[in-house]
């Protein structure tokens, strides 16, 4: 009989990597064959004019996906407010400073900001926007509870308000606290 070396844990090593490799393999595969659907489908959509009938197609083919996947549409600002545990951090808070580069109409339309201001309403607790611009109304800001300044004020052109950023957000911050 030939003297082989054997232990349970070389059998393991063993078993793990033909697993891995056997992965590796499906990945593999899996990643090829969805790179072909891609280019086939880009073929395909190509010759598409994208009238209405095309794009409900498209659509319905989205949400298909997101029920089999199980996947839900979620605010981003939503998604960076849960990240951060901000309901919880919150808790307690008396303000909560949150900025922006320009709040503008768009920041009305789920932009994390205003996202932040409204779960500050909720909570009872003040919100401050530190903006490179605001163009909002005094009625808009006043309506979703967010008090709101620019630093533009501070600076007399733009570049000036692009370098010294930092300088100027904590001049506003200082001014604005002073205030309360």
């Amino acid at each position: 009989m030939i003297g082989l070396s054997f232990s349970v844990c070389s059998v393991g090593v063993i078993a793990r990597n033909t697993v891995r490799e056997a992965v590796r393999q499906r990945v593999l595969l899996f990643i090829s064959l969805l790179a072909l659907s891609l280019v086939l489908g880009a073929q395909w959509l190509r010759e598409f004019n994208f009238g209405a009938s095309e794009l409900r197609f498209i659509v319905d083919f989205g949400f298909g996906a997101m029920a089999f996947f199980g996947a839900t549409l979620r605010s981003g600002a939503q998604i960076v407010i849960d990240a951060v545990k901000l309901r919880d951090r919150l808790t307690g808070a008396d303000l909560c400073i949150t900025g922006e580069g320009c709040l503008d109409r768009q920041s009305l339309s789920g932009k994390t900001p205003v996202a932040v201001a409204r779960l500050c309403a909720e909570l009872g607790v003040k919100c401050l926007a530190i903006a490179g611009q605001v163009e909002l109304s005094s009625r808009e800001l006043i309506a979703e509870r967010l008090s709101a300044v620019s630093i533009a004020s501070c600076a007399t052109s733009h570049e000036q308000s692009m370098r010294y950023a930092a300088q100027h957000v904590e001049l506003v911050t200082y001014e604005f606290m002073q205030g309360l």
